[in-house]
């Protein structure tokens, strides 16, 4: 399929956060490597923006997909009601504001998570 149909079935049938719904207009992102993505004509962009910020650490980096597939392969999805065992364990050694008695779980598990 090509790159305009592939943006135009999005643009008809999906939504875009942070969008006019009838303005946007998306990139068919291809793949990425790096700090770089393809779209689907084979543009070479230069991400500046990180994928609004998920991928610091670059498009397709070896530790981070080697990170995600054993996640997955343990749990692939647990919903905020939910609790899992790196939660607790990366909470004892969060630092702690004196006004909050405990950090949130979610930032609890971004602190150990190690930069590659």
């Amino acid at each position: 399929m090509d790159s305009r149909k592939i943006v135009q079935e999005n643009r008809d049938y999906t939504m875009f956060s942070w969008s006019v719904q009838g303005a946007s207009n998306p990139i068919h992102m291809k793949r990425g490597q790096g700090v770089w993505f393809w779209d689907g004509d084979d543009n070479r962009w230069l991400d500046f923006s990180s994928q609004l910020i998920n991928l610091n650490v670059g498009h397709q980096h070896p530790k981070m997909l080697e990170a995600i597939k054993k996640q997955v392969d343990e749990l692939c999805f647990a919903g905020r009601a939910s609790r899992q065992s790196h939660a607790g364990n990366s909470a004892k050694s969060s630092p702690r504001s004196p006004a909050w008695r405990k950090p949130f779980s979610r930032w609890a598990a971004l602190k150990r998570t190690k930069t590659p």
